[in-house]
């Protein structure tokens, strides 16, 4: 791993690690720094810090993240919004989910009337180890099928490399995994489906000389 960016990692990750540990939070880190996590190495540029967090406590994350100098900045998409942490000469951390864990799901209350659930199976807690730290993350497998979400991605096909050669074999549940409720009534595969829509509109943007991401 770059020293530069290894760096930045650690340093982001102590101070919130210890944010998150001193305040109680149910947490998943999510995306591209597990995957830095998990082999202890620099294979592209690590953008951010994604993460899952229980409602119940992100008030007093945000907080501590404050104190310790970082700023936040809230970001809209498409009726989505997140925050993000930043400071200089750190990685990003960016709550990309703020829900409830609850028994058998994690859900994320977008609307009154609309709700994202995800199955507790697709986010069960992981600990990994980087340097001295310990952190809770999604399992590999978890990872893939994300991963396969948005498979035009230019930099989800350098994530997808290294976890087929390190889940060889293993089958992945990529579907269904995360569903979308309408005033509380499933609508089944839906997530699923507005995740091939813009996978396929990231790859006409990439085709034409844009970031895959549409927000950016």
């Amino acid at each position: 791993m770059d020293f530069h960016q290894k760096s930045q990692l650690y340093k982001s990750l102590k101070i919130f690690t210890n944010i998150l540990k001193s305040c109680g939070s149910e947490y998943r880190v999510i995306g591209s720094s597990l995957l830095a996590v998990y082999f202890k190495n620099y294979f592209r540029k690590i953008h951010d810090i994604d993460i899952l967090i229980d409602s119940i406590s992100y008030e007093n994350v945000l907080k501590g993240l404050q104190k310790n100098g970082f700023i936040l900045n809230k970001y809209s998409w498409c009726g989505f919004s997140w925050m993000e942490a930043t400071k200089k000469n750190y990685i990003p951390i960016e709550f990309f989910l703020v829900g409830e864990f609850r028994n058998g799901y994690f859900k994320y209350r977008a609307t009154n009337f609309l709700e994202l659930k995800i199955e507790n199976d697709y986010i069960k807690p992981v600990i990994y180890k980087f340097q001295k730290i310990k952190l809770i993350g999604v399992s590999l497998s978890t990872c893939l099928a994300g991963i396969r979400e948005s498979s035009f991605n230019p930099k989800r096909i350098l994530d997808e490399k290294l976890l087929l050669n390190e889940l060889k074999n293993k089958k992945i549940n990529r579907y269904n995994n995360i569903c979308i409720y309408f005033f509380g009534i499933k609508i089944p595969y839906l997530y699923d489906f507005l995740c091939f829509l813009h996978n396929a509109y990231g790859g006409i943007r990439v085709i034409m000389g844009r970031n895959w991401e549409s927000w950016d």
